[in-house]
């Protein structure tokens, strides 16, 4: 029987899932913004919000599965190592995205945050309906902090298509970023007042 070294052993499951994590935030990005902590046990977790109301979001198993028969055992090696963690990220991150899209389309259909372009071509009233229902971030100084849009697949080449804005577009994203800017001092002010 072959010797076995525990303390190698967890160093090598640690390196190989930090190595499976930074690759799923390269292969899907948007995860990799999003803050996480991890729970390891309960079936949902909650927050309770400004108003009072309790959001519970369920836990959903993401996983990714190998599988390694005996016969490659002789050809086991680094790259082989590399490839099964590969394996692992894609699809760690295509369950992932999947469970994050869905919640998004559940968190904003329930909020009414949502902006239907009804088939039409992307356009500039379009963008500028999805500012307006957004909740927008301002730096101490009144700065904005542009959202992160995540796009469905083509649709950011349609967005980059679309060009500059016109003036009029411009006119009214400064009045939307003027009102949004109103909403969050009253927010702060109102947070500092509580808090």
């Amino acid at each position: 029987m072959l010797p076995t070294y525990p303390k190698l052993v967890r160093h090598r499951q640690s390196r190989n899932m930090e190595t499976v994590h930074a690759r799923v935030r390269q292969l899907s990005p948007m995860i990799g913004l999003i803050k996480s902590h991890q729970l390891f046990e309960g079936r949902s977790s909650a927050i309770q919000r400004e108003d009072g109301k309790i959001d519970e979001s369920p836990i959903h198993r993401a996983s990714g599965e190998i599988t390694i028969k005996r016969e490659m055992l002789l050809d086991f090696n680094e790259a082989m190592v590399a490839h099964h963690l590969d394996e692992m990220a894609e699809q760690l991150a295509r369950s992932i995205s999947e469970q994050f899209q869905q919640r998004m389309n559940e968190v904003t259909s329930e909020t009414g945050n949502v902006v239907d372009g009804g088939g039409k071509p992307f356009s500039e009233d379009t963008f500028l309906d999805g500012m307006e229902v957004m909740e927008h971030n301002f730096g101490k100084d009144g700065s904005w902090k542009p959202p992160t849009m995540i796009v469905g697949p083509g649709m950011a080449e349609k967005i980059a298509a679309a060009g500059e804005m016109s003036a009029a577009g411009n006119k009214r994203l400064k009045a939307i970023l003027e009102r949004k800017r109103d909403e969050h001092r009253r927010r702060e002010a109102a947070r500092i007042l509580v808090g």
